[in-house]
């Protein structure tokens, strides 16, 4: 059924009786899951993450994501697919198997990971606040032997002796 997932637009594939299923999180079919089983996404996400997503709302949140994807690819044969038809293929491949691949697609949303026709976000760079890191200007300059700089301030080591008020 599929022509494989694409990672890149946030897809996950998932076999079910010997037919490969792809899952896509569109905004469209996220809120179909919320409104369908009175839980929200992160509830979702949660559930399936740790395996308390019940079989029922296993099968709704498949088959909205199969749905999804039917939509976005123009393939009419799983827009159609229907939640109890998933529901027992679950069941016959085991809940606790496809769990997993239910996490992946929801975490990606709850965490913002993708955009509204599912498709994943790039991985924003890490950027430093100005005035912080190496290349701030005034920052002393790193020592090319690979030592940390030093604070400007000299250090006491255990062997250092402390001299008593009024001796010499």
């Amino acid at each position: 059924m599929s022509d494989f997932a694409n990672a890149v637009r946030g897809e996950v594939e998932l076999d079910l009786a010997g037919t490969t299923f792809v899952l896509r999180p569109s905004y469209e079919a996220v809120v179909a899951c919320e409104a369908q089983t009175g839980l929200s996404l992160t509830d979702l996400a949660l559930a399936a993450d740790s395996g308390a997503l019940k079989l029922d709302a296993a099968a709704t949140v498949t088959t909205e994501l199969i749905r999804a994807w039917g939509k976005e690819t123009k393939t009419s044969s799983v827009v159609g697919v229907q939640r109890d038809k998933i529901g027992k293929l679950i069941y016959a491949m085991g809940v606790m198997l496809v769990l997993p691949r239910l996490a992946i697609v929801l975490l990606n949303a709850a965490s913002g990971g993708v955009e509204a026709s599912g498709k994943l976000k790039p991985i924003p760079e890490m950027m430093t606040p100005p005035g912080i890191g190496e290349n701030s200007p005034g920052s002393p300059a790193p020592p090319s032997d690979g030592t940390p700089p030093s604070s400007g301030r000299a250090r006491r080591t255990s062997s250092s002796r402390r001299s008593k008020p009024g001796s010499k």
